[in-house]
């Protein structure tokens, strides 16, 4: 996979993760990785003032931490806010920009471009243009629950290229079970880069297939020339490796176009999935989504992220 743009390894989750689940050091996480892939960027998510944590650090401590993950290897910073508040972001953009990593600032898509009173085409070209005159190197555009649909995506770019001739970079969940179908619509209308998963890890609350996905842009203009073949070795791997942490999987055993409803981030949705099951509570899954979907609508359609 040398012909990557990133491999996304860091940051976010997987930061608490591994200091409270596998009681490994992070850092030396990512020297690991840095060291194992030295010709391709390493991408990590970063929450903003939040950094990865759960509340908001004083500025030094999140200008620290970007100088440290730079020096120890990081060279994307996927930058965002839960709440699309461009000026919550802005201490970690110049962070990044002063170790002259890139700085990949996103957008959150929550809703119907098409049809939300709040989050449509006005409101997200508003969001590019902050976001590009803050100083980003990319837009990012964060989909946590899957919500984009095909006939989103022209409105969606549209907007954003309005706005700013910055690459453009994709991420969504694949909740629903369609959003293999938006990746290809965005490829179609040239989206620079879309996040991906290896196939046995892929699909659910996870991202797309990227063998599925590889296997069908074959033959298109902009192919990306990868023969689906050949990640098979990657495929036989991880469900091996997946496998053999399968007692702690959530037990969600396929998508829902429900998603579109009560619009549950992916990884929110997955942890609830198993924390209900968990309480006794999975006979009451219909009642706890439209408890969700009524409290999101009397909190006035927060953008949802996790």
């Amino acid at each position: 996979l040398k012909d990557a743009f990133s491999f996304e390894c860091w940051g976010g989750a997987t930061f608490d993760v591994c200091m409270r689940f596998l009681d490994e050091c992070p850092w030396e996480r990512l020297r690991e990785l840095r060291a194992a892939a030295p010709h391709v960027c390493l991408q990590m998510l970063i929450r903003g003032a939040n950094a990865v944590g759960y509340t908001s650090y004083p500025d030094n401590v999140v200008v620290e931490f970007i100088r440290l993950a730079a020096e120890n290897g990081m060279d994307v910073f996927r930058i965002f806010d839960c709440f699309n508040i461009v000026d919550n972001m802005k201490v970690a953009i110049d962070a990044v920009r002063a170790t002259s990593k890139v700085a990949e600032v996103c957008l959150c898509y929550t809703g119907n471009i098409m049809t939300s009173s709040i989050y449509n085409a006005d409101y997200y070209r508003v969001v590019a243009k902050e976001a590009a005159e803050a100083g980003a190197h990319i837009i990012g555009i964060k989909d946590m629950s899957g919500l984009l649909r095909p006939l989103e995506c022209t409105v969606l770019l549209e907007a954003i290229r309005s706005v700013t001739d910055l690459p453009i970079h994709f991420h969504t969940h694949s909740t629903s079970s369609g959003s293999i179908a938006v990746c290809m619509e965005m490829a179609r209308l040239n989206c620079d880069i879309i996040d991906l998963c290896t196939a046995s890890m892929a699909d659910g609350t996870s991202q797309p297939s990227l063998n599925a996905f590889v296997a069908m842009m074959e033959g298109a203009d902009n192919d990306p020339g990868v023969n689906f073949l050949t990640l098979e070795p990657y495929d036989m791997y991880w469900s091996r490796v997946r496998d053999m942490y399968s007692p702690f999987e959530s037990g969600m055993r396929s998508g829902s176009a429900r998603v579109w409803e009560h619009q549950i981030p992916g990884g929110q949705y997955s942890n609830l999935y198993a924390q209900c099951k968990s309480m006794g509570l999975w006979d009451q899954w219909e009642t706890i989504l439209d408890t969700y979907r009524d409290v999101n609508i009397l909190f006035g359609d927060v953008i949802k992220v996790t």
